[in-house]
């Protein structure tokens, strides 16, 4: 059988109407509740009277289930879930630093690391050591200490900065 690509909401089938094969059905009402287990025909014959789809949610109970919906408000509000759930997680931004960096460009790198943070991200900062730069690790502790005395209240450190080879990392995360 081949099935309809319009019933495919976010990656789940759903049989409806005339696609549901199971003799009987517990079918459920949108504001009534249980309307109790109905047989295909009565089932389809109610969805028309109050004019929306029958829609099995539950093939593997027994009997199935359905449910006496608007089919297309349900996809609506499935993809408006998914899109929504998918923009409230916080996202983690980069920023790599120098140890012996000029005060402009401290100050730029400071003005993105706000940016995110006010946009509810979470910030790594990486200071990187070139060559005999490594033998100078405070310089870099400086660095993150003087990032975060700038940033005041709208910051928190997650952990002590590491040393992982030649970077030194913090994570910065927004109160």
């Amino acid at each position: 059988m081949a099935r309809n690509r319009q019933n495919f909401v976010e990656g789940k089938y759903y049989q409806t109407n005339e696609e549901i094969r199971a003799p009987q059905l517990r079918v459920v009402h949108p504001s009534e509740g249980q309307l109790g287990i109905l047989s295909l025909e009565d089932a389809l014959a109610k969805a028309k009277e109050l004019e929306l789809d029958l829609v099995e949610v539950a093939p593997g109970a027994n009997p199935p289930v359905a449910k006496l919906i608007d089919f297309a408000k349900f996809k609506y509000e499935e993809s408006k879930k998914k899109k929504n759930s998918k923009a409230s997680t916080p996202t983690t931004k980069q920023l790599r630093m120098r140890p012996f960096m000029e005060q402009h460009d401290f100050d730029v790198k400071l003005k993105k690391i706000s940016k995110f943070l006010s946009s509810g991200d979470r910030v790594r900062i990486q200071v990187r050591f070139f060559g005999r730069e490594i033998t100078k690790k405070q310089f870099g502790f400086n660095l993150i200490s003087r990032v975060m005395e700038e940033l005041g209240d709208k910051a928190k450190l997650n952990s002590e900065p590491k040393i992982k080879g030649k970077v030194l990392e913090a994570l910065i995360l927004p109160k």
